[in-house]
C-alpha cells in the first residue's frame, strides 16, 4: 500500500489545474458571450399609467419599469403619464397620450414608430454604420449625429412637427423627398410630400420640455453595449487560444516534473483507473481544449527479470512460482490493457467533446461573420438607397427646375401679352382723354362765352338801374325844388299848414275856475 500513496496527491494536483483551466475557459467564453451579445430595448422609467401590448396581442397590460421590449411591442402612456425607453446609449422619452411601436432594436439599428403624441429622442454616441430612425404617419426621421430631438404628431390635424435642440437630422418623404434639419431649426409638415405648414416664430416651453431636462440627456442605468464586429470576435478568439497555449505549457511542465520522479511512477491499481476515467470528462467539460492531464500510467520497471533471478533463491518450487508469476504477469497485462483501453475510450470521448466544442465555436464565428456580412450588406443597401434617393432627388430637382423655367417663360409671355394689352388700352385711354379734353375745351369756351355774355348783360342791367336811380333822384330833387318854390310863393298857405292845432279841453275839478291847459 505504500507504493500507491503518491497517487491521491497527483490526482488532487490535476484536479486543481483542471478546475483552474475550466474557470479560465468559462471566463473566456463568458467574455466572448458578452462580445457577441446584442443590445436590447428596456422600459427604463415610468410615471403614471403605462401599458404595453405585445406583438400579435390586442389587449393592453399595465407594466412597471425594467420591462424588456421585443420587436413589435407597443407602448401607450395615459393622460398625465410619461415613460422612458432605453436602447443602448439612446433614450426615447414619451409624453402623455402617446403611442410608440418598437420596430427594430439591436445590430446597430434602432427604429421606432410614433403613431400619435410626443416623444423626445436623446441620441448618445452614434457610430458610422449605426442608424436611429423614428417613423411617423407623415415622414421618416433619421439622426445624423448625437443630439437631442423632439417629434410631435397631431392625429387630428394630420401634421408632424420636428424640433432639433442639438445635433443634425434628415427627414424623408413618401416619394424620396428629403429635408436636412440643423440645430435650432423647427419645421411642421402636413402631408407625406414634406409640404411645410405655417408655424409661429416662437413656441411655448411646456411641462414635457422641463421633464426632459430633468431626466438628463444620456440614460445612466443602461450602458451602451459594444457593437458586434468581426475584429472584436477574432481578438477574443486569439485571447482564448493564448490561454489554451499557456495552460498546455503548464501541463507539459507538470508532466516533466512528474517524469523526473521515477519512484512515484508505479503501476495503477485495478480499482483506481475506473474513477479516473469517469471523473476526467466531467472536469474537462467547461473547457474543450484545456483538459486536465491524464493519469500517468507507467509500466513496471522491468521487474520480471529480477523475479526470475531471485526466484531460485526465494523458493524451492520453480515451476509453481513460474506459473504463479505467469498468471500475475497475465493479470497485470490484462489490467494494463484494460487501463489503456479505458484511456483510449476517454481520449476518444474527449476528442469528440473537443470536436463538438470546436464545431460550436466555428458555428459561432460563422454566425458572427454572417451577422457582420448582413450588417455590411445592410450598410451597402442603405448607401445604395441613399444614392438612389439622391439621384431621384436630383432628377426631381431637375424636373422641378424645368417646370420652373417653363413656368417663368409662360409668365414672361403672359407678362408681355399683358404689357401689350396695357399699352393698347393706355393708347385708347389717351385718345379718349384727348377727345374728352377737346370736347371739354369746346364746352369750356362755350361756358366762358356764355358767362362773359351774362356778365355783360348784368353790367348793362346794373348800369341801367344806376341810370334809372340817377334819373329818379334828379326827378325827386326837381320836385323838391318845385315844391319849395311853390311854398315860397304862397306863405300864407304855408303858415296855415304849419299852424299848431289847439289842445283839447279837459274838465276842471270842482271849485277851481276853468283854465286853458297849454
Amino acid at each position: 500500500m505504500d507504493a500507491f500513496t503518491p497517487r491521491p496527491r497527483r490526482a488532487g494536483r490535476r484536479l486543481v489545474f483542471a478546475a483552474l483551466a475550466a474557470a479560465l475557459a468559462t471566463g473566456a467564453f463568458h467574455s466572448l458571450a458578452q462580445v457577441v451579445a446584442a443590445p436590447a430595448a428596456l422600459l427604463q422609467h415610468a410615471e403614471g399609467s403605462v401599458a404595453v401590448a405585445p406583438k400579435g396581442d390586442h389587449e393592453w397590460v399595465d407594466v412597471k419599469p425594467r420591462r424588456a421590449l421585443q420587436r413589435g411591442d407597443r407602448v401607450w402612456t395615459d393622460r398625465g403619464s410619461r415613460a422612458e425607453l432605453v436602447a443602448g446609449s439612446h433614450a426615447v422619452r414619451m409624453d402623455g397620450q402617446s403611442q410608440v411601436t418598437v420596430e427594430e432594436v439591436g445590430a446597430g439599428n434602432t427604429r421606432v414608430s410614433l403613431v400619435r403624441g410626443s416623444v423626445a429622442i436623446s441620441v448618445g454616441k452614434l457610430a458610422a454604420s449605426e442608424n436611429v430612425e423614428i417613423g411617423t404617419p407623415n415622414l421618416a426621421f433619421r439622426a445624423r449625429e448625437a443630439g437631442d430631438y423632439r417629434i410631435d404628431v397631431d392625429a387630428q390635424q394630420g401634421t408632424t412637427r420636428v424640433s432639433v435642440m442639438g445635433g443634425a437630422a434628415v427627414l424623408f418623404g413618401e416619394h424620396g423627398e428629403s429635408v436636412d434639419v440643423a440645430a435650432g431649426q423647427r419645421f411642421t409638415f402636413r402631408d407625406r410630400k414634406l409640404t411645410k405648414a405655417l408655424t409661429p416664430a416662437f413656441t411655448v416651453v411646456d411641462d414635457f420640455d422641463h421633464w426632459i431636462v430633468a431626466r438628463g440627456r444620456v440614460p445612466a442605468a443602461a450602458p451602451a453595449a459594444p457593437p458586434v464586429h468581426p475584429d472584436v470576435i477574432a481578438k477574443a478568439h486569439r485571447e482564448l487560444e493564448a490561454q489554451k497555449q499557456a495552460l498546455a505549457k503548464q501541463q507539459a511542465e507538470l508532466q516533466k516534473k512528474a517524469a523526473a520522479r521515477p519512484e512515484r511512477a508505479v503501476p495503477v491499481p485495478p480499482a483506481l483507473p475506473p474513477p479516473v476515467v469517469a471523473t476526467r470528462p466531467a472536469i474537462v467539460a467547461p473547457k474543450p481544449t484545456l483538459a486536465a492531464p491524464a493519469p500517468r500510467i507507467v509500466e513496471p520497471p522491468r521487474a520480471q527479470p529480477e523475479v526470475k533471478v531471485a526466484a531460485p533463491k526465494r523458493s524451492a518450487e520453480p515451476d509453481r512460482r513460474a506459473v504463479l508469476q505467469a498468471k500475475q504477469r497475465a493479470a497485470e497485462e490484462r489490467r494494463v490493457a484494460a487501463s489503456l483501453a479505458a484511456k483510449k475510450a476517454a481520449e476518444d470521448r474527449r476528442a469528440a467533446v473537443l470536436q463538438a466544442k470546436r464545431d460550436q465555436e466555428q458555428r459561432k464565428v460563422a454566425l458572427a461573420k454572417k451577422a457582420a456580412e448582413e450588417k455590411l450588406a445592410a450598410a451597402k443597401r442603405a448607401t445604395e438607397d441613399k444614392r438612389m434617393a439622391l439621384a431621384k432627388k436630383a432628377e426631381q430637382d431637375k424636373r422641378i427646375a424645368q417646370q420652373v423655367a417653363a413656368r417663368r417663360a409662360q409668365q414672361q409671355a403672359e407678362l408681355q401679352a399683358v404689357g401689350q394689352a396695357r399699352s393698347a388700352h393706355l393708347a385708347k385711354l389717351r385718345q379718349q382723354a384727348a377727345q374728352e379734353e377737346s370736347v371739354s375745351r369746346d364746352q369750356r369756351s362755350r361756358r366762358e362765352e356764355q358767362a362773359r355774355r351774362e356778365r355783360e348783360e348784368q353790367q348793362a342791367r346794373k348800369e341801367e338801374a344806376e341810370r334809372r336811380e340817377e334819373e329818379a333822384r334828379l326827378a325827386w330833387e326837381r320836385r323838391q325844388k318845385q315844391f319849395v318854390e311853390e311854398q315860397r310863393r304862397e306863405p300864407e298857405s304855408w303858415m296855415r299848414a304849419q299852424q299848431i292845432r289847439p289842445a283839447p279841453m279837459r274838465p276842471a275839478p270842482q271849485g277851481v275856475p276853468a283854465r286853458r291847459v297849454m
